[in-house]
């Protein structure tokens, strides 16, 4: 087919059952893809490989990742000019557009979001860019304290600042 669904499942009348189920119990501990979608055609430049919508107001998409050491999500994008990852929330009002969180009670140390830049070779990259068109808050931090440092074995000295409007240092 050309211009319609090669396979379609409609379940109108579904109350509290699943469209689709896919299963697996293997021991084996091959390597291998349950569900693998592949677009294998450069030239397809408008084709998308997964398309969700979700017009309620519960999870489009939803992992549950169990394992201790594996990631819950792996995006290897091998984009040189575009953007490689992007999140639109455009209709925001009063919510929160990107939310990283933890629960934890552990006390060891452990880091809740890390941007590392990988290799000392790319002296042109920034790690971190903030852009805020409006007259809101650039950067917001709450809590009991903040450490800028210039390197891993930094004293604490990192070069320049430049501030403007009112400054306060406390040492």
């Amino acid at each position: 087919t050309t211009t319609q669904s090669a396979i379609q499942a409609e379940a109108n009348s579904l109350t509290t059952g699943r469209v689709a189920r896919f299963y697996s119990n293997s021991t084996s501990t091959g390597t291998r893809d349950l569900v693998q979608i592949v677009n294998d055609h450069t030239s397809a430049t408008n084709a998308t490989a997964l398309s969700i919508q979700n017009d309620s107001t519960s999870n489009s998409i939803y992992i549950d990742h169990n394992g201790a050491t594996g990631l819950a999500l792996y995006v290897d994008a091998e984009t040189t000019t575009g953007t490689g990852v992007e999140i639109n929330t455009n209709v925001l009002t009063t919510g929160i557009g990107t939310l990283f969180t933890s629960n934890s009670s552990n006390t060891g140390a452990f880091e809740i979001v890390r941007m590392h830049n990988n290799h000392a070779s790319a002296t042109g990259a920034t790690i971190l860019k903030i852009l805020q068109d409006s007259t809101g808050t650039g950067i917001e931090v709450e809590g009991s304290g903040m450490a800028i440092s210039g390197s891993a074995t930094s004293t604490g000295s990192f070069g320049e600042g430049f501030f403007a409007g009112n400054v306060s240092i406390a040492g």
